[in-house]
């Protein structure tokens, strides 16, 4: 294929996303993903039926590409790390936080599990971090316990996020802010207790 050919369609291509994406991440602010259908959606981005199905299989696919697309544009240049991972940490969980209205509404669902692994696989690079600065500290024994580490990590900042989301509610983007930051305090104090030391 041309470079001609590939600036003709592929601009369109990502037109049709975009709209799709959109409308659906509004959608699911209101409404449980069981109840949207690919007709009410593509009603409402102005595409055709065929052209969704063009892009994307299912509706959880759609789900899926959403929200990495939109979750990857709110971690851009806090990865990799340049001094440490907690700006990464708090933009992650600003996102969710921010927007758990959506993570509720797609559960259960394939997309959800998907989802779910997806956010297991960013928090690998915090938990790698942790685990090998707990070796490097002595407080991890061996290099063999590297990898029991980070799943004991990423285990404990799953739960807390997944009990975090279900047990407070926000009535307005402010409050979830304010939330946010409580709530990336709070792991901060276990990973980094350094941190709110006094002298």
């Amino acid at each position: 294929m041309t470079h001609a050919a590939l600036s003709s369609e592929d601009p369109r291509t990502e037109r049709v996303k975009h709209a799709l994406r959109n409308t659906l991440f509004i959608a699911l602010q209101n409404e449980p993903l069981h109840q949207l259908t690919v007709s009410t959606l593509t009603r409402k981005a102005k595409v055709s039926r065929g052209v969704f199905y063009k892009h994307f299989e299912t509706l959880d696919d759609l789900v899926v590409d959403t929200l990495v697309q939109k979750i990857e544009g709110a971690l851009a240049n806090t990865f990799p790390f340049r001094e440490g991972p907690i700006p990464y940490l708090q933009a992650l969980f600003h996102f969710v936080t921010l927007h758990r209205q959506i993570y509720i509404h797609i559960y259960p669902s394939k997309a959800s599990e998907k989802i779910h692994q997806d956010f297991q696989q960013r928090l690998d690079p915090v938990c790698y971090y942790y685990a090998k600065r707990a070796i490097t500290q002595g407080f991890v024994a061996t290099e063999t316990a590297l990898d029991t580490t980070m799943v004991f990590l990423r285990g404990g900042l799953l739960a807390l996020l997944e009990d975090w989301i279900k047990r407070n509610p926000y009535h307005s983007a402010a409050q979830a802010e304010q939330e946010a930051e409580h709530f990336v305090r709070l792991i901060l104090q276990f990973l980094e207790p350094e941190m709110f030391q006094t002298a």
